[in-house]
């Protein structure tokens, strides 16, 4: 389900989407193994003009789901749960001719919940990450994507607290081909 509304300077969506089966065939047994995915999203972007875009979107997923032995594990039924809460905040400058370059940056915060009931195990955790992207179309068939893409990590596992960070350059050179070969 999605409704949106568009007009010259404002965009917005409101997204729903559920999966459900209790028909997944379970290894060991004749039960039904359970899976059920909620996801929530709300975007809205506010283009001043045809150079400048901000965004803010959140999104909420909810994952739950059951297993059995199959997986040889020492217990004869698991059951797991996800909760993410994600909020997003993009700023993109389009540049050149015809807007064939683009320079922006993405900020987004996540908390993460997991819970296995059966091994009463459960991990929180909050992510922060920072997107800097450059993208610009060289010609109709030959493009490039190159950012930096920072990440940090605070996760609470069993009692204690867990710190940690990433950094990933990137660089993105795309062929479209003319009969279809695409590198």
């Amino acid at each position: 389900l999605q409704l949106g509304y568009k007009s010259k300077a404002w965009n917005a969506t409101l997204a729903y989407v559920n999966q459900y089966t209790d028909g997944i065939s379970a290894a060991i047994g004749e039960e039904a193994d359970l899976l059920n995915r909620n996801k929530f999203r709300a975007n809205l972007t506010y283009s001043p003009s045809s150079h400048w875009d901000f965004t803010f979107s959140s999104y909420k997923d909810y994952f739950r789901g059951e297993i059995d032995n199959g997986a040889n594990l020492d217990t004869p039924f698991v059951e797991f749960s996800s909760k993410q809460w994600r909020n997003a905040f993009e700023i993109k400058h389009q540049y050149g001719q015809g807007g064939k370059g683009s320079i922006g940056a993405r900020f987004s915060l996540a908390t993460i919940d997991r819970l296995f009931p059966s091994f009463l195990f459960e991990t929180n955790s909050d992510v922060e990450t920072l997107d800097l992207f450059n993208k610009h179309e060289w010609s109709s068939r030959l493009y490039t994507l190159a950012g930096l893409n920072i990440v940090r990590f605070k996760t609470a596992l069993g009692g204690e607290d867990f710190n940690s960070s990433n950094t990933d350059p990137y660089f993105s050179l795309v062929y479209l081909g003319e009969k279809g070969f695409n590198l």
